[in-house]
């Protein structure tokens, strides 16, 4: 290292301990104040990553928590897998060291919940493993160096509840994970109450199943129980989920992994066999493809928010710059170079950087906790089954947050930094020196310009990348494109209204001097009025989208919840719910008197092109004059005939049978009228021509819809997922609901009134972070507003100065403040408004439509983005009030000693 470098390295390091760490203990308000707002941006977008997170991770095969991860896994496209395929497994492996472990899995219902009120919609949901107790105890025979959890047994339970059931004879014997047992209270020997599928059951706590530091800890809501009881409990007697394959592990890896090639080989399906094989890298890829699109939308609108708090930083650390021009020229007449001095400054903003992102990542942390539950919610509703309640710290994005904190700050310190240093000394000493913009006719065309290219973009094909549904990374460049086009275009209007007839014909001299400051907007015009409209923009955007959904929910529902009352198998709130309505059942309530028609939905989940979708059996009223039915593409007459007539279980000419398809899985598989869909059921596969396209905002997947008749035959299951009823005429819906309540306490019952409650609180929930990032918009709008003006006034000191040797009072330096803070609170809240509105349709019609494929209205919420404006209205006169304070209480110089 040459003497130059240590000697600029000195007085970098004698310049940042004797004015930078003075300036900020000295301004130490200040300083935190700096931290605050990064680790405000940085910690929203941190919050979010982690909360979704938290809900992804929650995914897993609850066998894994008990035999460990199994190399192979061999289950159906759709319904069950027989157990006559394990003989199949068994003679195809032939002497490979293949271990074959059935599993059945089903949903159990928390019956302590139900009563009082409520019922089993959101009553928390156990998922019930069957497994071979007695293969599972022989898994230390076949890798002898791994650890299994193996069932222990725990202290006697002894409960009053439990003495009541001494001489009950229990429907399962099961085991329980430490985290349920100390949840619930539940010891060996003690009895739990739950519904499986609409029947009341009765479980016996065998043992606990203790945590092992070999195997994913058991999840809370994991039930264990031997196979064939389950099987019998729920009359499956010769069916299963799946078959997990073990392999005896070996010292050599090579070894290991010609196994599993030989033993995948051996078990690949043949033409006419009706399983799929799985590998490990599958597995783990199956929860992150299921949710990749709902990832991604939320990773890019958190990492929106940050770029949006991007301008606030810029904000923050340019005001810093401009409160310290004098230290600047100082230096720079002490002899130190425009290098030093920039670098002084950049590492400065990299050490506030630093200290924020490390705010942020505690603000996120904490900020996650609240917002997990929202995520977690939307997850289960949506995808499968989970129980996380909390996000836990994640060192990697952790770490990529910080980085994007400290980058963040680095680009908005320098670029101010960068300015400064250039000044003359003389210039920099003038405290009233401000910079103006570049000419506006530059400020229009690159505005304009930039709406153009993102016009363009937005018309571009989202992009596809493997293992992700596909993302409108276009969309969101448009976006940020239009941000910094609505910046540009904007602040020129500031110029605009300064000079308009009426704001000159008035008298008041605190407007006059306030608008002619505005004639020649510096950048700290720019930068206030850039943020205020990025921010409100985005708030008011996500309003709308917010908006656009509810709009489109409630005419779907008008449309779809036409009965007078709905009933749901329970659990029916949570996507793994395997719970049904029996046959006996739901026949039992529509024979009722009261009844004048009704509606079953038949549901199974099938695997279609490798995206698991849903498919459903429905009746020929599906085409009534009333249907409840939302055709992006209606069918012909023809078809409508064929689906009737299969409908009612006749034969169709064709032997290609009629089906309908949703407009998201039309979207997402690329299908149209008439292409062939072939469905794989549990007995063969059969092939579907699309006959119609509906809209349905029940699923991201998309469903298919086949007549019933054909939906029981190829599935062999009158078990129904819902029913809606219609009754006669003069019944009294209230006591008719009551009734069933009354007769039917495990079933989800709802009138009309009731399930729109249900589901517009359901919509609310998914939408719970947007509505975080809409108040993060307007806490970053407000703050960025007092910034820049309390920025703008730092520099015009002189000017204050100036005003107070020619008489002009505290009062009437406050009046003028506050009106050019008003004005251009009311131009940057107005711009962002206009912002809103195009984010809107971007966010209603590309981003929406090219990750989930559901056309929505576009619906602009008039109310409440007026309420925004207001808000933001008020809130800037409240700000620029206190920037005018605060500027008149530093007033004490006088014009002479300057």
């Amino acid at each position: 290292m040459n003497y130059l470098s240590i000697k600029a390295m000195r007085s970098v390091a004698y310049a940042l301990r004797h004015i930078s760490i003075r300036q900020w203990r000295k301004n130490w308000m200040r300083t935190v104040i700096l931290v605050g707002i990064i680790g405000v941006g940085l910690g929203g977008y941190y919050a979010i990553r982690l909360a979704n997170n938290a809900a992804i991770m929650g995914f897993e095969w609850f066998s894994d928590s008990v035999s460990g991860e199994s190399p192979l896994i061999i289950f159906p496209p759709s319904g069950l897998l027989s157990v006559d395929n394990l003989p199949k497994f068994r003679e195809r492996s032939g002497s490979l060291p293949a271990h074959f472990f059935p599993v059945l899995e089903s949903t159990a219902i928390d019956k302590s919940y139900v009563g009082e009120g409520r019922d089993a919609f959101e009553a928390p949901q156990f998922q019930l493993l069957g497994m071979d107790l007695i293969s599972l105890a022989n898994l230390a025979y076949i890798n002898p160096q791994e650890r299994y959890i193996s069932p222990a047994f725990g202290q006697e339970g002894a409960t009053i509840g439990n003495k009541i059931k001494e001489n009950s004879t229990p429907d399962l014997e099961v085991f329980i994970p430490e985290a349920l047992s100390l949840e619930k209270n539940w010891n060996r020997n003690d009895y739990a109450e739950v519904i499986i599928n609409d029947k009341d059951a009765l479980l016996r706590i065998r043992g606990i199943l203790p945590a092992n530091e070999y195997l994913p800890s058991p999840p809370k809501n994991l039930i264990l129980t031997d196979l064939p009881d389950l099987q019998a409990f729920l009359g499956l007697d010769d069916q299963i989920n799946r078959v997990e394959v073990q392999i005896p592990k070996s010292v050599n890896q090579d070894i290991y992994n010609k196994t599993i090639k030989k033993i995948v080989d051996a078990l690949s399906p043949e033409e006419g066999d009706n399983w799929i094989l799985m590998n490990q890298s599958d597995k783990q890829k199956s929860a992150s493809s299921m949710t990749a699109g709902f990832r991604m939308n939320l990773s890019i609108l958190s990492l929106l928010g940050l770029i949006v708090g991007g301008y606030l930083i810029f904000q923050s650390l340019e005001a810093s710059v401009s409160l310290r021009r004098s230290e600047i020229a100082t230096l720079k007449s002490l002899g130190f170079s425009t290098h030093l001095i920039q670098t002084i400054w950049i590492i400065e903003a990299v050490v506030l950087g630093i200290l924020g992102s490390i705010s942020g990542l505690i603000f996120g942390y904490l900020g996650a906790q609240s917002i997990v539950g929202g995520i977690s919610k939307t997850v289960n509703s949506l995808y499968y089954s989970n129980s996380v309640e909390a996000a836990s710290w994640d060192w990697t994005e952790a770490l990529i947050a910080f980085v994007l904190g400290v980058s963040v700050s680095l680009i908005a310190g320098w670029l101010p930094s960068r300015h400064i240093s250039k000044t003359p000394p003389a210039h920099a000493l003038g405290k009233s020196q401000l910079t103006s913009l570049l000419p506006g006719k530059s400020f229009l065309m690159i505005g304009l310009t930039l709406l153009i290219v993102g016009i363009y973009a937005a018309t571009l094909s989202p992009i596809n990348l493997i293992g992700f549904r596909p993302i409108p990374v276009w969309g969101y460049i448009t976006a940020l494109i239009w941000i910094v086009a609505f910046g540009l275009i904007t602040v020129l209007f500031l110029s605009f209204v300064a000079q308009s007839p009426l704001f000159k014909s008035s008298n008041s001299l605190s407007i006059k001097l306030a608008l002619s400051h505005l004639r020649r907007p510096t950048f700290h015009h720019f930068w206030a009025v850039a943020g205020l409209v990025a921010s409100a923009g985005m708030a008011a955007a996500m309003a709308i989208l917010i908006a656009s959904f509810e709009s489109t929910i409630l005419q779907w529902m008008n449309t779809l919840l036409k009965a007078d009352v709905f009933i749901a198998s329970p659990g029916i709130s949570n996507a793994s719910s395997e719970n049904r309505i029996s046959k006996t059942t739901w026949k039992t309530i529509t024979e009722r008197e009261e009844v004048k028609n009704f509606e079953l939905g038949y549901f199974d989940k099938v695997l279609l092109n490798n995206d698991k979708v849903f498919i459903t059996g429905t009746h020929r009223s599906l085409f009534n004059s009333d249907a409840s039915t939302i055709w992006i593409k209606e069918p012909s007459s023809e078809n409508k005939r064929k689906f009737d007539l299969t409908s009612g279980g006749e034969e169709v000419s064709d032997q290609t049978l009629p089906c309908l398809i949703t407009e998201t899985l039309a979207y997402h598989q690329e299908l149209k009228m008439g292409d062939i869909v072939t469905i794989p059921t549990p007995r063969k596969k059969i092939e579907f021509f699309v006959a119609g396209i509906y809209a349905d905002y029940g699923s991201e997947f998309g469903s298919v819809t086949i007549p019933q008749d054909v939906y029981i035959d190829s599935f062999g299951d009158e078990n129904i997922i819902n029913m809606a009823l219609s009754l006669n005429q003069g019944e009294n819906l209230d006591d008719f609901v009551a009734s069933l309540k009354s007769n039917h306490p495990n079933l989800v019952i709802r009138s009309n009134r009731e399930i729109r409650y249900e589901a517009l609180k359901i919509f609310k929930q998914t939408f719970s972070v947007t509505y975080a990032l809409q108040i993060i918009g307007v806490v970053v709008a407000i703050t960025g507003l007092a910034l820049s003006l309390t920025s703008l006034w730092v520099n015009r000191s002189l000017t204050l100065k100036t005003w107070k040797e020619l008489g002009i009072s505290k009062g009437m330096t406050s009046k003028i403040i506050i009106a050019e803070g008003f004005i251009i609170t009311f131009i940057g809240a107005i711009g962002g408004i206009a912002l809103s509105l195009l984010l809107g349709w971007l966010l209603v019609f590309v981003i929406n439509k090219q990750s989930f494929g559901w056309t929505l209205d576009y619906y602009v919420p008039n109310l409440q983005i007026g309420f925004l404006f207001v808000l933001l209205l008020f809130s800037g006169v409240g700000v620029t009030y206190i920037v005018s304070k605060l500027t008149t209480k530093n007033l004490k110089t006088s014009v002479r000693e300057i």
